[in-house]
């Protein structure tokens, strides 16, 4: 009858123990679940803040090439108007350059006669 006695407190100390061990088990179930939900809460949000820059890239790429075709236009335009400019002022040349031959001549006529 002891023996049965020491077998049950024993039994009674081990169940305690089991007890115990699947209270700290759910604990631990419990905190590893909330690190899972944790972390991907945080890799969601990464990934929208991923997404987030990628599409501001996309947005500075297409004004990089925007503003890139813009300055190559400008300067095809500025080019242009400066060939123009430089014609006008080729030609302008021509025209001092024929009214200083006439002037030599007229110089010529006038300290001649």
């Amino acid at each position: 009858r002891e023996r049965e006695r020491e077998e049950m407190l024993e039994l009674d100390k081990e169940r305690k123990q089991l007890e115990e061990d699947v209270k700290r088990l759910k604990t631990e179930i419990k905190s590893i679940d909330k690190n899972i939900l944790d972390r991907t809460a945080k890799n969601e949000r990464i990934e929208g803040e991923g997404k987030e820059l990628r599409e501001v890239l996309r947005e500075l790429e297409e004004q990089r090439e925007t503003a890139t075709k813009q300055l190559s236009d400008e300067l095809s335009q500025a080019i242009k108007e400066r060939n123009k400019i430089a014609g006008i002022i080729q030609e302008m040349r021509g025209e001092v350059g024929a009214l200083q031959h006439q002037h030599d001549r007229l110089s010529e006529q006038v300290g001649v006669d």
